[in-house]
């Protein structure tokens, strides 16, 4: 998305899961190989802080490669409204089931769902700071704007 002009800011979340402590070297080294891309990473998110994480976000991407247990991010994520991107798992098309603002794709789908997502072309540039998207309308309605030159 960097390389076609599409600006945004990826902030990452969570903590590396205490049964998988070997992946914590290999989460740190991809980190660093896309730390040009990574506006912020905040680690662990206190509960008490998890809110304003979510009235912050345009978009949550659950990117797990194991569902591996209920995290309760995609329902937090259909209760702010927020669009959401997951990989398919049995457990994500359940919870999901009926809500238009989950888009559910398989692991090489991800940047051409993030561009559709948003609406956008490949020459379209979109920079949205602490805005709430609350239908797949706003989506719409933002990237017509942009794209009218408004």
């Amino acid at each position: 998305m960097k390389n076609k002009g599409i600006k945004f800011r990826l902030v990452i979340s969570g903590s590396i899961n205490p049964h998988f402590p070997n992946y914590k070297s290999k989460f740190k080294e991809i980190l660093d190989s896309y730390s040009d891309i990574i506006y912020e990473y905040l680690g662990y998110v206190k509960e008490k802080d998890i809110i304003n994480l979510f009235l912050k976000s345009d978009l949550i991407i659950l990117s797990y490669n194991i569902p591996g247990g209920h995290s309760g991010v995609l329902e937090q994520s259909m209760f702010f409204n927020l669009p959401a991107i997951v990989l398919d798992f049995t457990e994500y098309r359940e919870q999901a089931k009926g809500n238009p603002l989950v888009k559910i794709i398989k692991p090489e789908e991800i940047g051409n769902a993030l561009i559709l997502n948003l609406n956008l072309k490949e020459n379209d540039i979109i920079e949205v700071k602490n805005k709430i998207i609350l239908t797949q309308d706003n989506i719409k309605s933002i990237a017509n704007t942009i794209s009218e030159g408004n």
